[in-house]
């Protein structure tokens, strides 16, 4: 099936991202049937996995270029028409909604954050298990 003019394609513009010790006993099928839970449940941000190996965050891992895109997309749009003054996102279960303004031109309230952690964890400054404590801080 042919994607619609300005439609997203139909490939998944997101992969599964597994963080902690108990992710190193999942089966592919696991991966493939959490991966599918994501699909029919896009409100939900991540889920804890137990095992007998310790625990592990799964949750999505969007490349940076589609939300910096989207983020571009949105930056555009306050350009281009000063009447628009705010873009609200709904955010899932009792969190608060971000709203999107020509100050702060963002899909996602804690983009900032969320980047600098990742980026600290790429270069060794935190473990993952770090990592992991201070996404669920910034409210990922």
């Amino acid at each position: 099936m042919k994607d619609s003019p300005g439609t997203l394609p139909q490939k998944r513009p997101w992969q599964l991202l597994v963080v902690g010790d108990g992710g190193t006993l999942l089966t592919q099928q696991d991966i493939e049937a959490l991966t599918r839970i994501l699909d029919l449940l896009p409100h939900v941000a991540g889920l804890d996995i137990t095992t007998s190996a310790g625990s592990a965050r799964v949750s999505r891992d969007v490349p940076g270029n589609y939300i910096q895109q989207a983020d571009h997309i949105l930056a555009g749009m306050f350009t281009r028409n000063p009447d628009v003054t705010g873009i609200t996102f709904p955010a899932p279960h009792g969190r608060a909604a971000h709203t999107a303004t020509p100050d702060d031109p963002h899909v996602l309230p804690h983009d900032r954050a969320l980047t600098a952690i990742m980026d600290a964890r790429q270069r060794g400054e935190i473990t993952a298990d770090e990592m992991i404590a201070q996404i669920r801080q910034a409210g990922a």
